[in-house]
């Protein structure tokens, strides 16, 4: 975390050194259109799942007894499933394209926007996850935070809502899938007992604590490391078919623990695993990119910086608990977020200041 700390202030000085334009906007109306087609092209291969899950299964994910193999047999295929979940990229380049430009749109496709939104986060939920809809609701956050003035009791309240619907899914999740027997595991080890109002936050606390004890299982136990496998190979091997080793697979030969719900990854696991304390460097420079384009925000309160800032700080909030950016499709959401804010937000310098 001081690697990431330094990182951040590295990045401060790069952004505060780039100098200050005097610009104006070529806004591209046109292409939020584009960017609107891809997105229902997107929620249309989210819905042939559904309807391809509900014709082998008879349900969805979220209302079966057995919810978590049922979530791991709802997508299609890899690349069908890839192209389904580009949608909430998409959705959140839209959405803070409205909130920066409401000017720029007409209220019938502000409408139409908000019950896509809608559906967005009932396709999310339909899955039985929580960490799609918690982590989308946060990076949008952070971007509405900076196009709009947020006091302080406002984002601990938001801040403990989300930390309280996180939990709640899961809850809910593990009572479809165990039964009323999980109400008694939780009383047995949780301080506030049989409270079935405080039970969702039982869960919010064990994925940060296990997953820090599960670190320290690692630092004691791992003998060799795996030389960047799980942070730049990984991602792209993906690709390719058949399964790969993965953490689940890596914590069952180090550890000797088979449990697929719990993630062991996190965002100081993967980086250890691969390089053992050199892995902090890592967070460094997740440390630059993230002040750097947090000074060129204050700067410039462009999309160009906002959309990546904060899906990307929100990437860092969920590597608490899990390794994000082991993934193919967050570094593919990096990458096209950060395009289409820059094409967005077409800068013409009219003089240096």
């Amino acid at each position: 975390m001081c690697m990431y700390a330094f990182g951040t202030l590295v990045g401060f000085i790069i952004g505060d050194r780039k100098k200050a334009k005097n610009y104006i906007i070529k806004y591209s109306k046109n292409l939020t259109t584009y960017i609107f087609v891809l997105y229902l092209f997107s929620m249309t291969m989210f819905l042939f799942e559904y309807v391809i899950c509900l014709k082998n299964f008879g349900t969805i994910p979220i209302l079966s007894s057995d919810i978590e193999t049922l979530r791991f047999e709802f997508p299609v295929n890899g690349y069908i499933h890839l192209l389904a979940i580009m949608s909430y990229p998409l959705l959140f380049i839209l959405l803070v394209d409205r909130m920066k430009y409401p000017n720029n749109h007409s209220l019938f496709y502000k409408r139409i926007l908000s019950l896509f939104t809608f559906f967005s986060l009932f396709f999310a939920l339909g899955l039985g996850g929580r960490g799609t809809i918690v982590i989308f609701l946060i990076y949008l956050f952070i971007a509405y935070s900076f196009l709009n003035k947020i006091n302080l009791k406002k984002l601990i309240f938001y801040a403990f809502i989300g930390l309280y619907l996180m939990g709640a899914i899961k809850l809910f999740r593990d009572f479809m899938f165990y039964g009323p027997s999980v109400f008694e595991s939780i009383e047995n080890n949780w301080i506030f007992g049989k409270s079935f109002l405080m039970m969702p936050f039982f869960f919010s606390y064990l994925g940060i604590a296990m997953n820090y004890s599960v670190l320290t299982a690692y630092i004691n136990n791992l003998d060799a490391f795996y030389y960047g496998y799980f942070t730049i190979s990984k991602p792209f091997l993906d690709l390719l078919p058949g399964k790969g080793f993965s953490f689940i697979d890596l914590q069952l030969l180090v550890l000797d623990k088979d449990f697929h719900g719990v993630l062991t990854n996190t965002i100081l696991g993967a980086p250890y695993v691969d390089f053992s304390y050199f892995g902090s460097i890592i967070l460094m420079f997740l440390g630059i990119i993230v002040g750097r384009e947090y000074i060129l925000i204050m700067k410039y309160k462009l999309l160009r910086n906002i959309l990546p800032y904060s899906f990307i700080y929100a990437m860092l909030i969920m590597g608490i608990y899990t390794y994000p950016f082991g993934n193919f499709h967050i570094l593919l959401y990096i990458v096209i977020i950060k395009i289409f804010g820059v094409l967005l937000d077409k800068i013409v310098v009219k003089r240096d200041i």
